[in-house]
């Protein structure tokens, strides 16, 4: 279970709204419209980005190089969650088809933690404009997907200059400005807007 606390750490100390976001073993290397980048030492250094809203739902995307997964981490200080229980979760970006997995509670507080496998999950992220997440049939939470095109080219960009250092290539600045960068984005000053707010998991 170690090995994913580190990310969930982070989320955790983002329900403070700490400024400066650091866990053990993570770090917050820079920030794009509202969403946090950083790298996961306790993940064999995979990267992740991660936003908390303004009612307190926090919601990070990340690799985990130790496994080969990726995954998803979701929380808020209003659903009353077990851990080490398991949440039969659907994730529906906009009106697509839904992803649907099982995420495991962790952490103090506690947060969901949800592997998946998918590229296309991670496109779909960039590209939609929300995500709304459901237990059991019941929504939990609708979030908008605000920046996330340009944060998650940030976000892949950390993850290859990761590789490259690896495989013995020379140390590049994954947010260097030499990289494309997409067309204007009108909403890419949006802040997190309000989600709203339910505890589906209360007895």
């Amino acid at each position: 279970m170690r090995k994913i606390l580190s990310a969930a750490g982070v989320a955790a100390i983002m329900f403070a709204a700490v400024p400066a976001v650091h866990a053990k073993d993570a770090l917050i290397l820079k920030r794009v419209g509202p969403w946090d980048i950083g790298v996961d030492e306790s993940l064999d250094y995979g990267c992740f980005m991660i936003t908390r809203f303004s009612r307190g739902t926090v919601f990070a995307i990340g690799f985990d190089r130790k496994t080969g997964n990726n995954y998803v981490i979701a929380g808020n200080d209003a659903w009353h969650l077990e851990a080490g229980k398991e949440y039969p979760l659907d994730l529906q970006f906009d009106n697509e088809s839904s992803y649907h997995g099982t995420a495991i509670a962790v952490g103090k507080p506690t947060l969901l933690y949800l592997p998946f496998d998918k590229a296309k999950f991670v496109a779909d992220f960039a590209r939609k404009q929300t995500v709304s997440i459901a237990y059991r049939g019941r929504s939990i939470t609708t979030l908008p997907l605000d920046s996330t095109y340009e944060a998650t080219l940030d976000l892949l960009a950390c993850q290859e200059a990761v590789e490259r250092s690896r495989n013995g290539s020379r140390s590049d600045d994954p947010f260097g400005t030499n990289r494309p960068r997409p067309r204007n984005d009108p909403y890419s000053n949006s802040p997190a807007r309000a989600d709203p707010v339910s505890d589906p998991f209360s007895p």
